[in-house]
């Protein structure tokens, strides 16, 4: 009965705009962590650093054209280009295929796969309550049908990497593909946030997989193994200690806020812009990084009242329009 009344209050509170209580610097866009103040482990900012866009991928694919999405909303930088976003199946099941360019000539082209994670109905009873493993079936379908788009194959063929990800059912899907022996081995990563146990998949550690989640949040104590029989196609995420960080807490907030998906993507941006200037010396100007433009650009409406003004200087953002200007990615 616990489990079903926890599925019933998500859903409900999937229709208002999910903002009660939030306050604070980290929904605004400025910086606010001052540079001194290491509030966490440089393994946390490195993560950081290497994952944020995998993370902002998969905030993307769950960003719906409704009130919680208009409140919380992120916008893809010009060099992360959507290539593929299929119609959202009956199951639920939603996923969008992005292609990451490369900063600098010469750079590797990525292939992000990202999948969308429990945001209605279908999803939680169908899925997470019923068990079905629709969406399982169609993340492998949907993965091996991408890998030989020729978009997709010509540049798999150059090298580019081949990357997916997902946040909570989302990363458990990710999770699952890595782990089949049909689409592992084309895969070089895969970024599991706040990641779902039900992965229906062998519980074996993997080099490729990333584990990154939010302090407290209300999966993580399922993720542990004395659930295994409860939970059915539950299964060990697979990531190593070196490739573990589940301790992102900038955002103070229940196990069940701390689920979604803006809380985990928010966190890890800031934290990556916060390794780029923490060791910066005060007599040089501040500089955007990329996380901080694409932060510029989000709009959150919980950014309010005192904490709009800065806490201190402030990098010049004039340029960041020419890097993160594309459209928002909705799902509908």
């Amino acid at each position: 009965m616990k489990k079903i009344a926890l599925i019933l209050l998500l859903s409900v509170l999937g229709g208002c705009d999910g903002t009660f209580g939030e306050k604070g610097y980290i929904w605004c866009n400025n910086r606010f962590i001052k540079p001194d103040a290491r509030p966490f482990s440089t393994k946390t900012g490195t993560v950081a650093q290497q994952g944020y866009m995998y993370a902002l991928a998969s905030a993307l694919t769950l960003q719906a054209d409704n009130r919680e999405g208009n409140a919380h909303k992120f916008y893809p930088p010009k060099y992360l280009e959507v290539i593929d976003k299929p119609d959202r199946k009956h199951s639920g099941f939603e996923a969008a295929t992005f292609l990451r360019h490369p900063l600098t000539p010469g750079g590797r082209e990525e292939i992000i796969i990202a999948f969308a994670g429990s945001n209605d109905a279908a999803d939680w009873v169908g899925t997470n309550l019923l068990s079905s493993i629709t969406q399982y079936s169609q993340a492998m379908n949907y993965t091996l049908k991408m890998l030989d788009d020729p978009r997709v194959y010509d540049l798999r063929m150059k090298g580019a990497k081949v990357v997916v990800t997902g946040i909570s059912l989302g990363g458990g899907l990710a999770v699952h593909v890595v782990k089949s022996r049909l689409t592992g081995p084309f895969i070089d990563e895969a970024w599991a946030f706040n990641p779902s146990p039900k992965i229906y998949a062998n519980s074996d550690p993997n080099d490729k997989i990333w584990l990154v989640a939010s302090d407290g949040e209300f999966l993580s104590g399922l993720r542990k193994e004395r659930w295994s029989f409860l939970i059915a196609g539950w299964g060990n995420i697979g990531a190593k200690e070196k490739r573990t960080v589940d301790n992102f807490n900038l955002i103070e907030s229940n196990g069940i806020y701390a689920h979604y998906r803006w809380g985990i993507a928010r966190q890890m941006l800031f934290a990556a812009d916060y390794m780029e200037y923490k060791d910066v010396p005060a007599t040089e100007p501040p500089r955007p990084s990329e996380p901080l433009k694409i932060l510029n650009k989000s709009e959150f409406k919980s950014c309010e009242g005192r904490y709009k003004e800065a806490r201190f200087k402030q990098p010049d953002m004039d340029d960041v329009a020419s890097n993160a200007d594309s459209p928002p990615l909705t799902s509908k």
